[in-house]
């Protein structure tokens, strides 16, 4: 959360230090993150937050920053399913988190107006999406009668290159104000889970590979205020 924090001051700052013509847009957006593919085998929905700030080049396009956040919580339903290869009987309830922070930079482009308040708009961004956990599950899982002991790594931080591309529209309240609902698509380059190993007695190991990439989607509504 203090990356988020530190990334919004440093965006802030950018944009005050422009002079006036430079017609600045400040945004704030909620809402929820939905992972999708692989990730949702692992990872479940969660809400997440948005901060943006637009600098018009023409009445069409932005240049655009954002710092996002999302923190996912891990879903044990298909680990266990891996160690029920093994024994049925025996089941692991962790509580791992991934947070996810996406600072980007990119171009917001406004399509034709549906009517004269009523903006869709489309977005492309590629930057840093910055992960932590506070474990990441990797190594080995030993079942041994009714205990489990496993190898995983303790916090781990990653910074991996993503994308987002959304698609949005704006409701203009007045000439400066305007509520922003978006969807994005976003894709990052990141270990969520490392390869793993399951252990039994003298049972053939079960090997599962890790996810090296992660998509989610994420759907937020918020103010966007133009300051110039």
């Amino acid at each position: 959360m203090k990356k988020v924090i530190l990334a919004i001051a440093i965006i802030f700052a950018a944009t005050v230090n422009i002079n006036a013509q430079s017609k600045i847009s400040l945004g704030v957006n909620v809402g929820f993150s939905l992972p999708v593919t692989e990730l949702a085998n692992v990872y479940g929905m969660t809400p997440s937050a948005e901060f943006n700030a637009g600098y018009r080049i023409t009445p069409d396009v932005e240049l655009l920053l954002t710092a996002g956040y999302s923190n996912f919580k891990f879903r044990n339903e298909s680990l266990n399913d891996d160690i029920h290869q093994l024994d049925y009987n025996a089941n692991m309830n962790e509580e791992w988190t991934a947070t996810v922070i996406p600072i980007t930079a990119g171009v917001r482009y406004k399509f034709d107006q549906i009517t004269k308040h009523v903006i869709p708009y489309g977005t492309a961004e590629v930057g840093a999406y910055i992960t932590n956990f506070n474990k990441l599950l990797g190594g080995s899982i030993n079942l041994t009668g009714s205990n489990i002991t496993y190898n995983s790594s303790s916090k781990e931080s990653q910074a991996g290159f993503g994308l987002a591309l959304g698609i949005g529209t704006m409701f203009e309240i007045t000439p400066r104000i305007s509520v922003d609902v978006i969807v994005k698509y976003n894709f990052v380059k990141t270990d969520f889970v490392k390869d793993y190993t399951i252990t039994k007695d003298t049972l053939t190991a079960v090997n599962v590979a890790g996810i090296s990439t992660g998509m989610f989607l994420t759907t937020r509504a918020g103010i966007n205020i133009k300051l110039f």
